[in-house]
């Protein structure tokens, strides 16, 4: 008995950190996307146009649907955890709190090295019959700072194919950097997928773990 937890949390806004670092690398990207669709550049954020709001929600929408949908080498993470007796239960033995920031699932392994599929989540607490876990899984970033060369162009080409018809007015335009993005996002699971191992993943094929992969296109 299992719920999966793909998408358990999901933010409606990206919420990275407003360091003044940050909103200078936010900056860049911003005006990176907006040379792709061949408008005026930002000399800085939030200067009251109609181009900033559009783009800072754009901003906001790139990380929440690259890193929300997908599972890069960048935004993997892995979390022991130790449970919580349970008494009186005739199911469960144990229950754990589930990472905040835990975006998309992939695994849990026991103290024993072996994957658990026998478990359930009520809210944010996942109930099994083991003292101690280690979940495996993906969030959705905050620090630009360390983003990958391949990942900020990624996120760029996405807020460029999201703006690209209303600021541009072209859908030839519009069309292209859809396409672009495609090819950027297939490039992007291919590089992250030479930076480890392949993931293990339970065997039975009717798993909802393998169709959450396929899926979410794991690498």
């Amino acid at each position: 008995m299992h719920r999966d937890l793909i998408g358990f949390v999901a933010s409606p806004v990206y919420s990275g950190e407003a360091t003044p670092f940050f909103m200078a690398l936010k900056l860049d990207i911003i005006n990176t996307a907006l040379r792709m669709v061949g408008s005026y550049h930002l000399d800085r954020l939030d200067d009251g146009s109609s181009t900033y709001e559009i783009t800072s929600a754009a901003f906001d929408q790139a990380f929440l649907e690259v890193f929300g949908d997908n599972i890069f080498g960048y935004n993997k993470k892995r979390s022991k955890l130790t449970g919580t007796e349970i008494l009186n239960d005739d199911d469960f033995s144990f229950s754990f709190t589930i990472p905040s920031d835990l975006n998309i699932y992939i695994k849990a392994v026991n103290g024993e090295g072996c994957i658990i599929t026998d478990y359930y989540t009520e809210g944010a607490t996942l109930l099994c019959n083991y003292p101690t876990l280690t979940v495996y899984y993906a969030y959705i970033p905050t620090d630009l700072a360390t983003l990958p060369a391949y990942l900020n162009k990624l996120i760029c080409l996405h807020m460029a194919q999201s703006i690209a018809l209303e600021l541009s007015g072209s859908e030839n335009r519009s069309t292209d950097l859809q396409r672009q993005y495609i090819r950027a996002l297939s490039r992007a699971r291919v590089l992250s997928a030479r930076q480890g191992p392949a993931q293990e993943y339970i065997s039975d094929s009717t798993s909802k773990f393998i169709t959450a992969r396929r899926m979410y296109g794991k690498v």
